[in-house]
This record gives structure tokens, C-alpha cells and sequence, in this order.
């Protein structure tokens, strides 16, 4: 997991690089394990680990900056929660596909299959049904706000409903539980707030939230 982890990651509230923890893996193979695998075990997602910062920036090229629409917010999370979520990212992808949650032809969002897989699953099936002397057309539909309309009480009521394990389970919902985020510019308070949208942005389990 830490081999996929840039060193020049956007810090979090902890302002630990993910430099500190590979060196600490190469020194100590069985330290990461042993502080990851009870939260795994208990499906706990520390609270602390919750907190994320909120970086407010401008859009460029708007004509007015008093719209809120104006501004993006790119969040950070501590790097060792996105440590963990990477880990609980492989063993529920795993648990999902085994349950067919996810649909068979599902590229987007799932690591190993990428754009170009997409691509030739799609040339397959046009080439397919026009060699049959179909009409052929395809729809690409455009989702904002994906991440705003995942709906945790659903996915935590399908989960198990599928077979998934159950400590799995509990950790999406410790994980997507009581999360704040603390916003940051200029002049604004040093105090976290609960936010509407569970799923955090730059999560790596998020997308896999998104496509269940």
C-alpha cells in the first residue's frame, strides 16, 4: 500500500509525511500491521482520524467571487487513515466482486481496470451489434456532486444484506460516521465542524462507496 503513496502528498492535520512511514515499515516490517490490524479486526475507524482540513481555493476565470460556487474545497486527510482506507479498499473490492455488487463491466473507480479497459469494452459491444446491422448509440452520462449523493444508511444496509463480512461492515460505518472538517483561509476559525457529506473527497474507499 505505501509503494502506491506519494512522498509529496498534500499533509493532513497531522502533518506526517508518508516518507515517515515508509521508513518506519523498512525499519520495522511489523509496526504499521500491528497499529492497523485491531481497527481492521473491530471495524473502528479512530475519531481523530475523522477530522480532516478543508483548503478553500478560488476557481479562476469567474466574473464574481461573492457565490460560494466560486470556490472549490480540496480536503486532507491524515496520512495514516488513507493508509488504512487503502487497506480496507482491497479487502472490500475483494468482498464486493465476490457478492457481485458491482456490476461485471464496471471500469471506473476500481483499481486495475482503467480508461482503456472501458474503451474496449465499449468497441467490443458496437462492433459486436453492428456486425448484427443494429443501430447503434451510447449515452455518457455527466454525475457531479457524486461523492454529496452517496447514501450511507443504503450501503450500510446492502453490505451485509450481500454476505459481506461483518467487520467490514462496521468499519464503512465508523469510517463514514461524526466526520468534521475544519475549513482553511484566510481568517477563518480554528474550529472543525460536522459536514453533510460523509464520504470524503480525497479517500481512497470513497469510490468504491460511490459505485456500490
Amino acid at each position: 500500500m505505501l509503494a502506491f503513496s506519494s512522498n509529496t502528498s498534500a499533509l493532513g492535520r497531522d502533518h506526517m509525511p508518508y516518507s515517515v512511514w515508509k521508513s518506519l515499515h523498512r525499519f520495522k516490517p511489523s509496526q504499521l500491521p500491528t497499529l492497523l490490524d485491531p481497527l481492521l479486526a473491530h471495524g473502528f475507524h479512530p475519531p481523530l482520524l475523522k477530522k480532516a482540513l478543508g483548503i478553500v481555493l478560488d476557481k479562476p476565470g469567474k466574473p464574481s467571487y461573492d457565490p460560494l460556487s466560486s470556490f472549490r474545497v480540496i480536503v486532507l486527510l491524515c496520512t495514516l487513515s488513507k493508509i488504512l482506507e487503502r487497506v480496507m479498499t482491497s479487502h472490500l473490492l475483494a468482498q464486493v466482486l465476490t457478492c457481485s455488487l458491482i456490476h461485471p463491466l464496471q471500469c471506473g473507480s476500481l483499481s486495475g481496470r482503467s480508461t482503456a479497459d472501458a474503451a474496449l469494452v465499449l468497441q467490443h459491444y458496437i462492433e459486436s451489434f453492428l456486425h448484427l446491422r443494429y443501430k447503434v448509440s451510447t449515452l455518457f452520462p455527466d454525475i457531479k456532486a457524486a461523492f454529496a449523493n452517496v447514501e450511507s444508511p443504503a450501503i450500510l444496509s446492502l453490505l451485509p444484506s450481500q454476505g459481506v463480512s461483518l467487520y467490514q461492515v462496521q468499519w464503512v460505518g465508523s469510517f463514514l460516521w461524526d466526520r468534521s472538517r475544519r475549513l482553511t483561509f484566510k481568517g477563518s476559525p480554528r474550529t472543525f465542524t460536522p459536514v453533510l457529506v460523509v464520504v470524503p473527497q480525497c479517500s481512497h474507499i470513497s469510490p468504491l462507496l460511490f459505485v456500490i
